[in-house]
């Protein structure tokens, strides 16, 4: 992936320690609070505290786009990410469980 998009001049940067790790996506979607404060727990740990950094100050500069398998973010631990960026999360705390809408495209 990140050869075809740098072909048409785009970056890709792969930040590992902002995944939802495998076993934890089923029922991290299906919102079952324990796993979405294992995320939670995930993202402030130092490594996923420096991930965060650097998308928000990429995020300063030039237009960012959170990739994942999961095609619903009502679902996903995007909106996790998004919502600690935004400050709607407490550092810490679980994300708050996204209203149901269209996958933005």
């Amino acid at each position: 992936m990140a050869a075809a998009l740098a072909a048409a001049g785009i970056d890709y940067v792969h930040l590992p320690a902002l995944g939802n790790p495998k076993d934890n996506r089923v029922p991290f979607a299906a919102g079952d609070p324990a796993a979405r404060q294992r995320y939670a727990d995930r993202l402030a740990l130092p490594e996923g505290q420096e991930a965060l950094a650097l998308l928000a100050e990429e995020s300063e500069t030039r237009l960012v786009a959170l990739l994942c398998l999961e095609a619903d973010q009502s679902r996903c631990h995007r909106q996790a990410v998004l919502d600690v960026l935004s400050g709607t999360s407490p550092r810490g705390a679980p994300p708050r469980t996204p209203r149901p809408g269209p996958d933005p495209a």
